[in-house]
């Protein structure tokens, strides 16, 4: 649907951030209501870029922040814990002013890296998509009991069906 009613002006930049005055020619003028699809309109399918990272959605701000609020480490806390702060299965996201935020139930209260955690993060693939990981772990899942936050499965008796859930929808589960 966006490839359709978006135009496009340079590769690799997001067509939904252009100016008014930037445009192409063949874009709807800015006062014209956007069409809707499935009764989602462009701007509730907005795709964006966040350090480097896609995302969807009209409250991208919103996530972030809330994601960023999680209690978290930073690579030298994790460090002195003796885990691996650059592992490709820890989810490490970026805050403003650079610093780098592992948010802390990857985490034993040893500091050691979780093995559920280890191997959900590896299916969700949190090297490539922090804020989709940590989004995954931080928000309820209707897959789960309760419509529980994964993360409040942690280091309970269900902590195994984590896994399976993850993998289920990471290839595409309905």
């Amino acid at each position: 649907l966006l490839e359709e009613r978006l135009p496009d002006r340079f590769p690799g930049e997001s067509r939904l951030t252009a100016a008014p005055d930037t445009a192409a020619p063949d874009a709807p003028a800015a006062d014209a209501p956007a069409a809707d699809h499935l009764g989602f309109t462009a701007d509730d399918l907005a795709v964006l870029v966040l350090d480097g990272h896609r995302m969807v959605g009209p409250v991208l701000g919103e996530v972030r922040d809330r994601l960023l609020a999680a209690p978290a480490l930073g690579d030298a806390e994790v460090l002195e814990a003796g885990s691996d702060p650059y592992a490709p299965y820890l989810i490490r996201l970026p805050a403003p002013g650079g610093l780098i935020r592992l948010p802390v139930f990857q985490f034993t209260a040893g500091g050691r890296v979780r093995p559920a955690v280890r191997e959900v993060n590896l299916l969700l693939g949190a090297a490539e998509d922090p804020w989709g990981a940590a989004d995954w772990w931080l928000s309820p899942n209707a897959w789960l009991a309760g419509n529980s936050a994964p993360v409040a499965l942690l280091g309970s008796p269900d902590e195994q069906r984590l896994a399976g859930t993850a993998a289920f929808l990471a290839e595409g589960g309905q």
